[in-house]
């Protein structure tokens, strides 16, 4: 299965660049932490997007976080085979099944 390509940001959330040029590649794991990461509304176009991950550092994963994770992976076409958090370690075990096609006319 192809693997799923985009720009790609640095380890600070900026855009990364290579001798002027932005880098381009596999973005799967960026991805699933833009999705970790977002606050549902932060999308305007897909307001339900999110788990708020950052809002629970240093405080409890519940299993009804861990079923959000779940949830909003598959939603995005991700077959996710395992969540778990272990010893203050979250453990994501996820592969994407569906590759959308950009609907480009010309």
């Amino acid at each position: 299965m192809a693997k799923v390509q985009d720009i790609l940001f640095d380890n600070d959330g900026d855009l990364a660049w290579v001798d002027g040029d932005l880098v381009w590649g596999d973005s799967d794991d960026q991805h699933v932490q833009d999705i970790l990461t977002a606050v549902p509304g932060n999308y305007t176009i897909y307001p339900m997007v999110g788990c708020s991950i950052l809002d629970m550092l240093n405080g409890n994963i519940s299993n009804e976080i861990l079923q959000r994770i779940r949830i909003q992976l598959a939603a995005d076409g991700y077959q996710v085979d395992a969540v778990s958090y272990i010893n203050t370690q979250l453990n994501i075990d996820c592969i994407r099944k569906i590759i959308k096609e950009p609907n480009i006319q010309i």
